[in-house]
């Protein structure tokens, strides 16, 4: 999990960030989840398959996901 100094993720954060929220999460193996991102934030935005997204998990860690389907009139990932 990549991980930077405390000071650097909160100065960047505010400025590329985009609030949403976890509407779902499939367990589809043992070591594999399916993870639903929903928010107005998301509305109008298009993904390509291969892009990735990252995700804010504590003080210095970041999780980076593919979107696998992204339905940008509903503001889904």
């Amino acid at each position: 999990m990549p991980e930077l100094p405390t000071f650097v993720a909160d100065f960047v954060e505010p400025r590329f960030a985009r609030p949403v929220e976890v509407v779902a999460v499939d367990q589809l193996a043992p070591r594999l989840r399916r993870v639903s991102f929903a928010g107005a934030a998301l509305r109008g935005l298009g993904f390509r398959p291969g892009q990735e997204i990252e995700f804010r998990v504590n003080d210095r860690a970041f999780r980076h996901y593919t979107p696998a389907s992204c339905d940008s009139e509903a503001g889904r990932l």
